[in-house]
């Protein structure tokens, strides 16, 4: 299946990555349930995306102020996620959802 170029990064731009890697990419629906995720005293949501193979895609909800969290909060996540999942992707968006 040839992928829309321009379709893919008008949902990009929206930010609807559910819908870039359900039917651009072809993944298929995630077959986890969402997560938190604890990092240096905030928790955040880790909502399943897609899922292609075993491997997930993860959205990272911002943090609490509506940014989205610097590499060492970044990294702590990664080792969370590791612990239960072996594949990912972690696509980190902020509280207005824009670039």
């Amino acid at each position: 299946m040839a992928i829309n170029f321009q379709h893919a990064h008008q949902l990009l731009q929206q930010f609807n990555f559910r819908q870039l890697f359900a039917e651009e990419l072809n993944w298929a629906n995630p077959f986890a349930k969402p997560i938190s995720v604890d990092a240096d005293g905030e928790t955040f949501a880790a909502t399943p995306v897609a899922d292609q193979g075993g491997m997930m895609v993860f959205e990272i909800a911002s943090r609490q102020d509506g940014l989205i969290p610097g590499r060492s909060v970044q990294l702590k996540l990664h080792r969370r996620i590791t612990q239960t999942f072996a594949e990912y992707i972690l696509v980190f968006v902020n509280t207005p959802r824009c670039s």
